[in-house]
């Protein structure tokens, strides 16, 4: 392998030297070409960065899912799920385990949903029973039918979305129609402080 590679290597060599022989230019273009593509993405990353740190920023339909798979990953102190309707896209067996992942570490979970009472067509039964299950099981969950609600939101640690996204009913799966929805993330500790405690309060 180590003399084909030694073969390989002399090939792509021999082919850079004609290149030059001929047209010296050209290889200079390439090299032109190869710092304004590495000159564009670490502009990209800073870009990236940049919009990461925003206090305040629009979020996007597709990427709704994303962010509840980051604070069901990395929730270190508190999760807190309001939505309407619970359903099993969303509240299946992986959802339950990264829930039981986040109370073995300590992280204190409010989950408030239902905009009716008894709203038997919006809930999934099997979804609502696990969720359930798992409040009888670990003492870090708080399951409330608040039978009124038709908030969407999400707050893990210092980090809130307010949002038309169903948190416990939509998976935002970009394979499927597209679906239109738009919140606003907001990290700015003092303000999501006293937004947790109005809503964990109901």
């Amino acid at each position: 392998r180590a003399y084909e590679s030694a073969v390989a290597d002399a090939g792509v060599a021999e082919v850079e030297q004609d290149v030059r022989r001929r047209d010296p230019s050209t290889h200079e273009r390439l090299e032109d070409r190869e710092r304004e593509v590495e000159e564009l993405r670490v502009e990209l990353e800073q870009l990236k960065a940049h919009r990461a740190a925003l206090p305040i920023r629009s979020i996007p339909t597709f990427e709704h899912r994303n962010l509840l798979e980051e604070a069901l990953e990395t929730a270190s102190d508190r999760l807190l799920i309001i939505a309407p309707w619970i359903r099993n896209a969303v509240v299946d067996d992986d959802f339950v385990a990264a829930l039981r992942r986040l109370s073995k570490r300590g992280v204190t979970m409010h989950i408030g949903y239902g905009i009716k009472r008894a709203d038997v067509e919006g809930h999934d039964a099997a979804a609502l029973a696990r969720l359930t299950k798992l409040e009888g099981e670990v003492k870090k969950l708080t399951l409330t039918e608040l039978g009124d609600t038709h908030a969407k939101i999400l707050i893990w640690d210092a980090e809130m979305i307010v949002t038309s996204f169903n948190w416990l009913s939509f998976r935002g799966d970009s394979g499927r129609k597209y679906r239109q929805e738009e919140g606003t993330l907001i990290r700015h500790k003092e303000y999501v402080d006293a937004e947790y405690e109005r809503h964990r309060a109901r």
